[in-house]
């Protein structure tokens, strides 16, 4: 059996029970790590090359969160990761 692909879920910090991806995404066969926008580059780091990005994010108008989040698509767009929103 192969190892699991992972999925990086990214989100705005605010987690509710009934918005958790994890186990929608376990029952799929993925593997899970959430982290908030400000801490994805660090987690991207450490962790093996994620099959997705999910981001999570509030319908925020914080320019700062936005910037991060285009930054995030940028680079995984050019890594061919894919980003879903």
């Amino acid at each position: 059996m192969g190892a699991l692909q992972q999925v990086l879920v990214v989100d705005d910090g605010r987690r509710a029970v009934d918005r958790s991806l994890a186990a929608d995404l376990a029952g799929l066969g993925y593997a899970s790590v959430t982290a908030s926008i400000e801490a994805a580059d660090d987690v991207l780091a450490v962790i093996a090359r994620p099959a997705a990005i999910l981001l999570q994010l509030s319908n925020s108008t914080n320019p700062h969160t936005a910037a991060l989040a285009e930054r995030l698509r940028a680079q995984m767009r050019a890594g061919g990761i894919p980003v879903i929103e």
